[in-house]
């Protein structure tokens, strides 16, 4: 009897050492990411590793959920439940799910229950947190306390996240502010930013690239005339054709750009540098400041300048009136090769109804 009892321990101690060491080699790549739900799913899939679930995970369900003021949101599902991130928990959860989420809320502590279990935890912030998970056999005080452990430590990183991305969010609100604040003295409203950003993302992915340098240029792109902050109001904003003199002066907002955004080893400030300094470059080599030519310009540039020429064409200005659509594909057909990088031309034509809808989605209100 003595020997069949230490056996099935040794089998408990063995299959918690599994779910040790499953954990132990995807901490090093979960604690790397910086999204909060791309985190919160590895949480989830470590907790099935620590009930040694990962054999059946199939018919395991869980939920990692936030709450903010007063809403419920959730960062990440597993087994039979899917979600947008846009869903609403009420829409996606069973009733019964529901109510142990509120109620581990309202109590502000976890409940271990035979079939299900919720695991409340406070950051040092108040931000409030909740894991759900149904589908294993009721626990044992040994996985209780390690299920205790691992969520009070996870805290921490959770809490670490959140204010990772609220100092990137606060970034990309201040990116955002310099360029309207650039356009703004050129009468133009944020929505020129706006739009041109978001042409950007979409020219970069369908020219093949990661959604995480995508993300960069949109942000990036929204600093393409912030040298226009040294241009003088009388030549900025001057009804009708500039003087050859005027015009030069107006050139000169791109290296104005470069040289207020060079200095920074951020990557969305070189980004931006490089985009304020070669979006008038065209792929003849006729452009400015420096008559770059082909791959020469930069595909951040090459990329800004089919956005911010689309937009500005159809956009009325002190100098002129909006183009038809019309006549902006004739234009842009004619300067495939010339003005614009070939093959973006080629993009952008053939991804046109998503760039319209766009051009829809920021307009003006």
């Amino acid at each position: 009897m003595a020997a069949l009892r230490s056996y099935r321990d040794i089998i408990v101690i063995e299959n918690n050492k599994v779910g040790l060491e499953k954990i132990i080699n995807a901490s090093a790549d979960l604690f790397e990411v910086k999204s909060m739900r791309k985190f919160a799913s590895g949480v989830l899939t470590q907790l099935t590793s620590i009930l040694n679930l990962h054999k059946n995970a199939l018919h395991c369900n869980s939920f990692a959920v936030t709450k903010g003021n007063e809403e419920i949101y959730i960062l990440a599902a597993s087994g039979d439940y899917a979600f947008d991130e846009h869903d609403r928990i009420q829409d996606v959860v069973q009733p019964h799910v529901l109510k142990s989420i509120e109620t581990a809320f309202h109590d502000k502590r976890s409940g271990f229950y035979d079939n299900h279990f919720t695991c409340y935890f406070q950051s040092r912030t108040g931000m409030e947190n909740v894991i759900y998970f149904e589908g294993s056999n009721k626990l044992n005080e040994w996985n209780r306390y390690l299920i205790e452990i691992y969520c009070s430590n996870v805290s921490i990183a959770f809490e670490n996240i959140y204010l990772n991305e609220e100092v990137e969010n606060t970034q990309k609100e201040i990116i955002f502010t310099l360029g309207e604040i650039a356009e703004s003295r050129s009468k133009e409203t944020g929505y020129h930013v706006k739009r041109v950003a978001e042409y950007c993302k979409l020219l970069a992915l369908q020219y093949g690239l990661p959604e995480e340098e995508a993300e960069l240029i949109r942000l990036a792109s929204s600093m393409h005339d912030v040298g226009k902050v040294a241009i003088p109001d009388e030549i900025l904003n001057k009804p009708g054709k500039l003087s050859e003199e005027e015009f030069e002066i107006i050139k000169n907002h791109t290296d104005y750009g470069h040289a207020m955004l060079k200095h920074s080893n951020r990557d969305i400030i070189k980004a931006a540098s490089i985009i304020a300094h070669q979006h008038h470059e065209k792929y003849n080599g006729q452009g400015y400041p420096n008559g770059l030519a082909g791959e020469q310009i930069h595909i951040y540039g090459r990329i800004t300048a089919l956005a911010d020429v689309f937009d500005a064409l159809g956009t009325e200005r002190v100098y002129k009136k909006a183009w038809t659509l019309e006549e902006i594909l004739v234009y842009f057909r004619t300067e495939r090769g010339g003005h614009f990088d070939p093959q973006l031309v080629d993009i952008f034509l053939n991804n046109l109804p998503a760039i319209l809808k766009i051009k829809e989605q920021y307009s003006k209100r």
